[in-house]
């Protein structure tokens, strides 16, 4: 699991979910608690979807049961990204990566952390494989004075 400092003190946490290649991708994106005062999976209902529809993939970072509750709380929370690959009939391959960006405004948000599937270069599937599940987890950590 990677970490990604940020500044509790700055503006709002943003996610982008990037997926390329011809195959068929799908995923879930959840935020689990840092601890066992909050319910387990903070965002509700889960966001999901897919390569093929045209909405964007990109959400801001909150705690759906406390909207607009202090970026400190944050600390420690896990961003869980779940993704399912389906292969077409070419075996082209497909990129997955997650940002983390920290701004008011997501078209103005600077990325302060990353993970990605691999190192970066197109993944394939062999031959006799249809599907696999990919993930991307992220730790949220507060940047201390």
């Amino acid at each position: 699991m990677k970490k990604v400092s940020y500044d509790p003190n700055g503006g709002k946490l943003w996610i982008r979910i990037e997926m390329t290649g011809i195959y068929f991708i799908t995923y879930i994106y959840q935020m689990w608690a840092a601890t066992a005062d909050e319910l387990p999976i903070l965002t509700k209902p889960l966001r999901q979807n897919s390569n093929e529809l045209p909405q964007p993939d990109y959400y801001l970072v909150q705690n759906d049961y406390k909207p607009g509750e202090p970026l400190i709380n944050f600390d420690k929370r896990v961003l869980d990204i779940s993704f399912r690959v389906r292969k077409y009939k070419d075996d082209n391959g497909y990129k997955l990566k997650v940002s983390v960006l920290q701004g008011d405004d997501f078209d103005t948000a600077k990325v302060i952390g990353s993970d990605q599937v691999g190192d970066g270069s197109t993944v394939t599937l062999g031959a006799d494989v249809t599907g696999k599940t990919e993930d991307i987890l992220l730790q949220l950590v507060a940047r201390k004075k």
